[in-house]
């Protein structure tokens, strides 16, 4: 995130760790009454969390940018990321993260509701989009649903489907391998294809079955 919304890096880090620290998680694990300034903090637990750190980034990195317009040169580099620092810390537990984890627990009730109530359904749907949505980088966007579940259940229903959404790919590029006369499509193919029974199925889709289109269309 730091590095995607250009500001320092350490602090990025900062803030991450603050969000982890032992004393807080421990105050957190404790359900303890916290108060900063007088204001309730609401303690989450974020070891399963990727939306308040990434928009606590963002923060981080919006306040760095304005600070650097009026912070003298020679003191800007240490100076404008230990103020962002100490503003975004409180601002995240007190309200970035907070809302954040809400929204994750949020979609991820959506999800699981609609799993609940037809999970052949639900199942058909993840497996038929997976692949759509990894071709725009959009899958990303699910990973704060199957931690809110791993965190709130101690399992998750959307990793299966996408195991099974990837071996569909794996198995379309072993058939490009089988039936492909061009020695180069063969090789990619075979690569693509045990790289998709690992799980990562970027090079099928990539390489091989999105460019022939109809292996792709085939395997979701």
């Amino acid at each position: 995130c730091a590095v995607k919304f250009k500001c320092n890096t350490f602090a990025a880090l900062a803030v991450a760790g603050a969000l982890l620290y032992p004393s807080i998680v421990n105050l957190t694990d404790a359900n303890a009454a916290v108060t900063f300034i007088g204001i309730p903090v609401e303690l989450v637990s974020y070891g399963y969390t990727i939306l308040p750190i990434i928009f606590s980034v963002a923060a981080l990195a919006w306040l760095e940018h304005r600070i650097e317009k009026f912070m003298p040169d020679s003191v800007s580099a240490f100076f404008t990321p230990l103020i962002a620092t100490v503003i975004v810390v409180p601002l995240t537990f007190l309200v970035i993260g907070p809302v954040m984890n809400a929204i994750s627990d949020g979609l991820a009730w959506v999800y699981n509701s609609f799993y609940a109530f037809a999970p052949g359904a639900a199942g058909a749907l993840v497996g038929f989009v997976w692949h759509c949505l990894t071709l725009v980088g959009l899958h990303l966007a699910t990973f704060p649903i199957i931690l809110a579940n791993l965190d709130t259940y101690g399992y998750d229903t959307i990793c299966p489907m996408v195991g099974m959404a990837c071996a569909s790919q794996a198995g379309a590029c072993f058939a490009v391998f089988l039936k492909s006369h061009n020695s180069k499509t063969k090789g990619i193919a075979s690569t693509a294809a045990l790289s998709g029974i690992l799980g990562s199925t970027e090079v099928c889709v990539f390489g091989v079955t999105f460019q022939l289109k109809r292996p792709f269309w085939i395997a979701n």
